[in-house]
């Protein structure tokens, strides 16, 4: 538990996961984005509110300053980002790169909130090459002219 009140409230809290708190930038009065490396991906157990459990995905990271201590529960929508940029598999994700960002005025539970989240670059060219092939264009770049400025054909 830190008493530093200039840190993000959620600070002073044990934190078991990775959450939009830990990107707070107190200097700044903002939050930072944070590029990661994934160097596993897991299973596990969460235990919710009320005592709900469900069995979650989770990223462990490891930062420019080594590994970060707790893992991220991957939501759909991270999840949707991951697969975007590194296909479906998880086990796909180990070792690739990813941008955490915290997106406010999201909708949560209980209304609004600030979640962390995975910035999407939109997919890698190998995954662009798997899922859509390189191939010969339908028409050759130097046949596909529209005679405009061919001065045997007039107007």
């Amino acid at each position: 538990m830190s008493d530093d009140l200039t840190q993000h409230w959620r600070r002073s809290y044990e934190n078991k996961y990775l959450g939009a708190w830990d990107l707070w930038d107190s200097a700044r009065g903002t939050y930072r984005e944070v590029d990661a490396t994934i160097e596993r991906v897991s299973r596990d157990e969460v235990i919710g509110e009320k005592g709900r459990r469900s069995l979650c995905t989770m990223l462990h990271l490891r930062g420019g300053k080594g590994p970060i201590a707790t893992p991220m529960i991957v939501s759909k929508t991270s999840g949707t980002t991951l697969e975007k940029m590194y296909g479906p598999i998880p086990a796909g994700w180990v070792g690739k790169s990813i941008r955490l960002y915290v997106r406010k005025d999201a909708k949560v539970q209980r209304g609004t909130g600030s979640i962390l989240t995975i910035r999407s670059t939109r997919g890698n060219d190998a995954l662009r090459e798997q899922i859509e092939p390189a191939r010969e264009p339908a028409i050759a770049e130097d046949e596909f002219q529209d005679g405009s400025d061919d001065p045997d054909k007039g107007p």
